[in-house]
Protein backbone atom coordinates (compact mmCIF):
# COMPACT_ATOMS: atom_id res chain seq x y z
CA UNK A 1 0.00 0.00 0.00
CA UNK A 2 2.83 2.25 0.76
CA UNK A 3 4.32 1.96 -2.66
CA UNK A 4 1.08 2.59 -4.15
CA UNK A 5 0.75 5.96 -2.72
CA UNK A 6 4.35 6.75 -2.83
CA UNK A 7 4.18 5.72 -7.45
CA UNK A 8 1.04 7.91 -6.81
CA UNK A 9 2.91 10.74 -5.06
CA UNK A 10 5.42 10.58 -7.61
CA UNK A 11 3.53 10.51 -10.94
CA UNK A 12 1.79 13.39 -9.33
CA UNK A 13 4.74 15.30 -8.73
CA UNK A 14 5.74 14.67 -12.62
CA UNK A 15 2.56 15.84 -13.89
CA UNK A 16 2.65 19.35 -11.52
CA UNK A 17 6.27 19.98 -13.14
CA UNK A 18 5.19 19.59 -16.90
CA UNK A 19 2.05 21.82 -16.10
CA UNK A 20 4.41 24.63 -14.54
CA UNK A 21 6.48 24.53 -17.67
CA UNK A 22 4.01 24.44 -20.38
CA UNK A 23 2.41 27.40 -18.32
CA UNK A 24 5.38 28.89 -18.31
CA UNK A 25 6.25 28.64 -21.65
CA UNK A 26 2.82 30.11 -22.42
CA UNK A 27 3.18 32.73 -20.49
CA UNK A 28 6.04 33.81 -22.26
CA UNK A 29 4.95 33.31 -25.57
CA UNK A 30 1.99 35.31 -24.76
CA UNK A 31 4.41 38.51 -23.50
CA UNK A 32 6.30 37.76 -26.62
CA UNK A 33 3.33 38.30 -28.78
CA UNK A 34 2.43 41.68 -26.34
CA UNK A 35 5.44 43.20 -27.32
CA UNK A 36 5.25 42.19 -31.07
CA UNK A 37 2.03 44.26 -31.28
CA UNK A 38 2.94 47.18 -28.82
CA UNK A 39 5.82 47.13 -30.74
CA UNK A 40 3.97 47.47 -34.43
CA UNK A 41 1.75 50.25 -32.94
CA UNK A 42 4.60 52.30 -32.14
CA UNK A 43 6.32 51.53 -35.69
CA UNK A 44 2.45 52.59 -37.39
CA UNK A 45 2.39 55.57 -34.85
CA UNK A 46 6.17 56.99 -35.69
CA UNK A 47 5.32 56.71 -39.75
CA UNK A 48 2.25 59.08 -39.47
Amino acid sequence: MGILILELYLNFSIIKLNLQKYIFVKIRVLCRKGDFIRNNKKNEFAEI
